[in-house]
C-alpha cells in the first residue's frame, strides 16, 4: 500500500480578503465585461465601415464613425473607473494581508524564527500580497481579453474556410507551447524566489551585525558567501529568462508563418472572387488578434502560476508543520500561590566595585541560605 504524502495544514484563507469587498468586485467585473463588449461591438462596426466604404456609401460610413467614436469614449471612461476601483481594492486587500501576516509572525515560536532565515519573512510579507492580488487581476483581465479576441478569430474563420483551418491549427499548437513555457517558468520562479530570500537574509544579517563582523574579522568569508549566493541567483535568473525566451521565440516564428499563410490564402481568395474586399481588409487589419489569443492563453497560464506561487508562499507562513506557533492554555489562574526554585542555573553580570558590595550585603540580610544552596525569599 502506497504511503500518502502528508499535506501541510495552514490557517491561511484567500477568500475572506476578497469577500469583504464583494460589491466593489462585482461592480469591477460588470464594468470590465461592458468595456470588452464595447470593444467587440467597435470591431464589428469597423468591419461594417470597411464594407460600406467599399460600396461608396459615404453617408452611412459617417454614421458608423460616430457610433464607433461614442463607444470608444464610453469604453475609455469605463476603463478610468475600472482603474480607480482596482487601485482602491489593491491597496486595501494587500494592506490587510500584510497586517495579518505580521500579526501571525508574532505567534510563531522562537525556535521556528531561529531555524528560518529572516529574509523568508521579510520578502513574503513585503512582496507576496502584491504578487497574489496582481496575479488574480491579471487572470480576470486576460480571460476577458481572450474572449474578445477569440470572438474576432472565430468571426474571421467564417469568412474563409481555409483561413479558419490555419487559425484553428495555429491556436491549438501554439497554446500548448505557451502552457509548457509557463509551467517551466513556474518551476524556475519558485527556485529564484528561494535564492532571493537567502540573499535577503544574508544581507539583513550583515547590516545588523556589521560591528561583530568587523570585530571577528569575518569580512572575507562573508564576501565569499555573498559571491556564491549571487552567482546562484544569476544562474537561475538566466535559466528562467532564456528558457522562456527560447520557447517565446519559437512561438513568435509560428505566428509569423501562420499570418503569412493567412495573407497568401486571403489574396488568392480575393483573386478568385470568393472573398470580398471588405472581408479581406477585415482579415488583414485583425491579423493581430491571432497573436493576442495565443499570448492570452500564455498570460492566463502565467497569472495562474504567479497566483499559485504567491498563495503557496504565504500559506507556508501559516503552516504549523513549517513554522510552529506558541501554544498557551486558555485557563486563567487568578489566585496562584507556590514556590519557584532554580537549580543549576548559570548567569553573568558586569561587576561594579562600589555597588556590588552593598547589594550583596542587602541580599544577605533579606535572605536565608538553605543547606542545598537554594534561596528562600
Amino acid at each position: 500500500m502506497k504511503n500518502k504524502k502528508k499535506q501541510s495544514t495552514s490557517t491561511f484563507r484567500i477568500m475572506p480578503y476578497f469577500s469583504a469587498h464583494k460589491f466593489a468586485i462585482a461592480l469591477y467585473l460588470i464594468l470590465m465585461t461592458l468595456a470588452y463588449v464595447s470593444s467587440i461591438i467597435i470591431t464589428i462596426e469597423a468591419a461594417k465601415f470597411l464594407a460600406v466604404i467599399a460600396e461608396y456609401s459615404f453617408e452611412f460610413a459617417i454614421k458608423l464613425i460616430l457610433v464607433i467614436l461614442g463607444l470608444d469614449i464610453l469604453s475609455t471612461v469605463m476603463w478610468f473607473i475600472l482603474n480607480y476601483i482596482y487601485y482602491e481594492l489593491f491597496a486595501k486587500i494587500t494592506l490587510k494581508m500584510r497586517k495579518d501576516l505580521i500579526s501571525h509572525t508574532f505567534k510563531i515560536n522562537s525556535k521556528s524564527f531561529s531555524d528560518a532565515q529572516t529574509g523568508i519573512f521579510i520578502h513574503r510579507i513585503s512582496h507576496e500580497p502584491d504578487n497574489l492580488v496582481s496575479a488574480l487581476d491579471g487572470m480576470v483581465e486576460q480571460l476577458t481579453n481572450l474572449i474578445r479576441y477569440t470572438f474576432i478569430v472565430v468571426y474571421t474563420s467564417f469568412l474563409n474556410v481555409y483561413v479558419g483551418l490555419v487559425l484553428l491549427t495555429t491556436v491549438i499548437l501554439l497554446s500548448i507551447l505557451e502552457i509548457v513555457r509557463h509551467k517551466l517558468r513556474a518551476k524556475h520562479t519558485r527556485q529564484e524566489r528561494k535564492v532571493i530570500e537567502g540573499i535577503s537574509s544574508l544581507t539583513n544579517e550583515i547590516v545588523r551585525s556589521e560591528k561583530d563582523i568587523k570585530a571577528l574579522g569575518l569580512e572575507e568569508s562573508l564576501e565569499k558567501e555573498t559571491d556564491v549566493r549571487f552567482s546562484s541567483y544569476k544562474s537561475i535568473y538566466m535559466k528562467r529568462r532564456m528558457t522562456s525566451r527560447s520557447l517565446g521565440t519559437l512561438r513568435d516564428v509560428g505566428l509569423i508563418i501562420a499570418i503569412a499563410l493567412i495573407a497568401i490564402i486571403s489574396i488568392n481568395a480575393l483573386k478568385a472572387d470568393v472573398l470580398t474586399l471588405a472581408s479581406f481588409m477585415f482579415i488583414y487589419t485583425n491579423k493581430g488578434s491571432l497573436e493576442y489569443v495565443i499570448w492570452g492563453a500564455g498570460h492566463i497560464s502565467e497569472a495562474v502560476t504567479d497566483f499559485k506561487v504567491a498563495s503557496d508562499r504565504i500559506r507556508e507562513i501559516y503552516s504549523e508543520e513549517k513554522y510552529e506557533t506558541e501554544k498557551f492554555g486558555k485557563l486563567n489562574l487568578e489566585n496562584f500561590s507556590g514556590k519557584i526554585t532554580f537549580n543549576k542555573v548559570k548567569f553573568g553580570y558586569v561587576e561594579r566595585k562600589q555597588e556590588v558590595g552593598k547589594e550583596d550585603d542587602g541580599r544577605k540580610k533579606k535572605s536565608k541560605k538553605e543547606p542545598d544552596g537554594k534561596e528562600e525569599p
